[in-house]
C-alpha cells in the first residue's frame, strides 16, 4: 500500500470554504511554513490538519488535548467530527458535592458569580470540543475557475521571485488543479529562459570579478618584485 502523500499547497479559497471538523467553526485559514506542506488551521479549536494529494482525506498536525491521541492519522473529515462528537460525550462530569457542603458551595457560587462573568466571556474555546455539523469532504481539486495563459504566467513568475525551483513550481501549478498541461509546459519554457539568463549574468559577473582580482594580485606581485629588484 503506497504512502499518503499531502498536498504541497492548499488554494486559499478551500478555507474560506471549509469549515473545521472538530467545533464546526468557519472560516479556516492556511498556515504556511517554508519548505512544508500547507495546513488548514481553525482558530477557535487550535487545531490544524494536512490534506491528502489527490484525495479527501485529513490528518491533523495540532489537536485540542482530549484528541491528541489522534494526531498524525489520516481521517476523513466524517471521521473527525465523530471523535470530535465522541469526546464531548464522554467528557467526565464534575462530582457531586459531599452532605454539608452544599450550602457553603451555594454561598461561595453567588459571591463569585459576579467576579466569574466576565472571566467566563474571555475563556477561550479551544478546551471545548462541541458537535457541530461540517462538510464531509475537502473541495473537489479541478474545481475552481481555470485560469488564462496570462494568469499562469504571473502566478508562476511570482513564485520563481519568490525562491521556488523550477520542479516546486511546476508542482504547485499542477496541484491547482485548474492549470492545463499545456499552460505548465509554456511557462516552464519561459522561466528556463529566465534562469538561462539569470545563470549568465551571474557568469559574466564571476568572470569581471575574477579578472578584478587577477590584476590586482600581477599589481601586488609586481610591486613586490620591483621593490626586491632594487634592493
Amino acid at each position: 500500500m503506497s504512502a499518503i502523500l499531502p498536498r504541497a499547497t492548499i488554494p486559499d479559497d478551500w478555507a474560506l470554504k471549509s469549515r473545521c471538523p472538530l467545533c464546526g467553526a468557519a472560516p479556516l485559514h492556511v498556515h504556511r511554513e517554508p519548505d512544508l506542506p500547507d495546513r488548514l488551521a481553525c482558530a477557535r479549536c487550535g487545531s490544524a490538519f494536512l490534506v491528502e494529494q489527490g484525495g479527501s482525506r485529513i490528518c491533523f498536525t495540532d489537536l485540542p488535548a482530549a484528541l491528541l491521541e489522534h494526531r498524525e492519522e489520516w481521517m476523513t473529515f466524517a471521521a473527525a467530527s465523530a471523535l470530535a462528537r465522541q469526546a464531548a460525550v464522554h467528557k467526565p462530569a464534575a462530582s457531586p458535592p459531599r452532605r454539608g457542603e452544599e450550602s457553603l458551595d451555594v454561598q461561595r457560587g453567588e459571591a463569585a458569580v459576579k467576579q466569574a462573568q466576565p472571566e467566563a466571556q474571555t475563556v477561550s474555546s479551544s478546551a471545548q470540543l462541541p458537535a457541530a455539523p461540517i462538510q464531509d469532504e475537502m473541495p473537489t481539486p479541478g474545481a475552481e475557475k481555470p485560469l488564462s495563459d496570462d494568469e499562469v504566467w504571473q502566478r508562476a513568475l511570482r513564485l520563481y521571485e519568490l525562491g521556488n525551483t523550477l520542479a516546486r513550481i511546476e508542482m504547485i501549478l499542477r496541484e491547482a488543479g485548474n492549470v492545463s498541461p499545456a499552460q505548465i509546459e509554456a511557462a516552464r519554457r519561459k522561466l528556463e529562459e529566465i534562469e538561462h539568463q539569470r545563470l549568465a549574468r551571474q557568469n559574466r559577473s564571476l568572470k569581471i570579478a575574477a579578472g578584478i582580482i587577477l590584476g590586482l594580485l600581477l599589481c601586488i606581485l609586481a610591486t613586490v618584485a620591483l621593490s626586491l629588484w632594487l634592493r
